[in-house]
């Protein structure tokens, strides 16, 4: 009876490793196909047996269970960022974020610190694929702390200093093109005048 095998299933399946109560009840269900599978009289063995499977499953358990609340914590992150999105979009965006944080902070396992900082992330990252630092200043300042500050500050350095290199390349390209089109221009007055037509 190799009950490695079924651990081998449960970290090889995200159902089983991140969802405790389906874990539970699949390894429930391995330990009594495999009591099954001793018959009776092997009362010894059968003890024997169980003491190393849950010797296994001990083993296993602290990991399935911090595995299972990181990936809780990021869906709740996830999901607070799309709507911390949302609130940037509003009307009064400082009326949304305080009314999404009071949700939150009711609803979700998200300490102050982690929400804050999944505010910070989800505005830094909208600014930057909307090439808009005035996005960064729609957070409110309630939701900052020295780290997020500088954060924002560094992100708006980057946003800037894209926005200059995209301007300064369109400008070398327009100069490259003004610079082609003379350069047409001479060489259709050079053919002209070879071909000694009027210039």
């Amino acid at each position: 009876l190799d009950f490695a095998k079924v651990i081998d299933q449960v970290n090889a399946d995200d159902a089983l490793r991140l969802d405790t109560n389906r874990r539970n009840e699949f390894i429930a269900n391995a330990r009594k196909d495999m009591f099954g599978s001793i018959g009776t009289g092997n009362e010894f063995y059968a003890a024997g047996v169980a003491q190393a499977m849950d010797a296994q499953v001990n083993q296993q358990e602290l990991k399935w269970q911090g595995q299972t609340a990181q990936y809780h914590s990021q869906v709740q992150q996830d999901a607070l960022s799309g709507e911390a999105v949302v609130a940037l979009s509003a009307s009064d965006p400082k009326s949304a974020f305080a009314a999404m944080d009071e949700k939150w902070g009711k609803s979700s396992s998200l300490n102050n610190i982690e929400r804050n900082k999944t505010y910070v992330d989800a505005v830094i990252k909208t600014a930057a694929t909307s090439d808009d630092p005035a996005v960064l200043d729609k957070i409110p300042q309630k939701y900052l702390n020295a780290d997020s500050k500088a954060a924002i500050y560094h992100a708006r350095i980057a946003i800037t200093n894209q926005q200059w290199a995209s301007f300064t390349r369109a400008k070398e390209f327009e100069s490259y093109q003004r610079s082609e089109a003379d350069r047409k221009d001479k060489l259709t007055i050079l053919k002209q005048v070879s071909d000694g037509s009027d210039v």
